[in-house]
C-alpha cells in the first residue's frame, strides 16, 4: 500500500468558531493556524455566545499543548495518530498577491507559503467580507505556478 503524503492545512477563525478543537479531527495531517487567527479570537473571547466561548477553549487548549513550546515551532498534537500544529507568523508570500490589510487575505496569504505542485486550496469563511463588496487577489501566480486548484464550501462542509 502505497504511503498516504502527510498534508498541511491552514485553517480560518470559521472553522475554529464551529469547533475549538477542530484541530484534532484532521488525523495524521499538520496544522497552521495563521497569528491573523489568533488576533481574531483574542477579539471574540468575551462574551457569553458560542462563539465567545469556543475561542476562549480554542486558546486554552493550545495554551495546554504548548506548555513550554514556541508556538512558531511545530508542536505534537495529543495521540500517535495525530499531526503537528503551528502558529504561522509573518508568512508572506514571494509574490505577496493580496498587498492589503484584510484579515481574510492575509490568512489565504499564510496558506500560500505551503502550495505543492497540484494542490487543491479550499476557501471557508471569509467572515469579514460578508457585507462589504467582495475585494479578490490582485494576481493568481503562486496557484498558477504550484498548478493548484480552488474549491469553496461553507464551514458546515466541513
Amino acid at each position: 500500500m502505497p504511503h498516504k503524503k502527510k498534508k498541511i492545512y491552514v485553517l480560518d477563525t470559521s472553522v475554529i468558531l464551529f469547533s475549538h478543537d477542530s484541530i484534532m479531527n484532521f488525523e495524521e495531517n499538520d496544522i497552521g493556524i495563521p497569528i491573523t487567527v489568533l488576533e481574531e479570537l483574542d477579539h471574540l473571547k468575551k462574551g457569553n455566545d458560542t462563539i465567545n466561548f469556543e475561542a476562549r477553549e480554542f486558546i486554552r487548549m493550545i495554551d495546554e499543548l504548548s506548555s513550554d513550546k514556541m508556538l512558531n515551532d511545530w508542536i505534537p498534537l495529543n495521540g500517535k495518530t495525530k499531526g503537528k500544529f503551528k502558529i504561522l507568523v509573518n508568512q508572506k508570500t514571494k509574490n505577496n498577491i493580496f498587498n492589503d490589510e484584510i484579515n481574510d487575505h492575509k490568512i489565504l496569504d499564510s496558506a500560500l507559503i505551503f502550495l505543492r505542485k497540484n494542490a487543491r486550496v479550499v476557501l471557508c469563511g471569509a467572515i469579514s467580507q460578508y457585507n462589504k463588496n467582495p475585494i479578490g487577489p490582485k494576481n493568481y501566480l503562486s496557484l498558477l505556478v504550484n498548478r493548484a486548484s480552488i474549491k469553496g464550501m461553507i464551514v458546515f462542509d466541513y
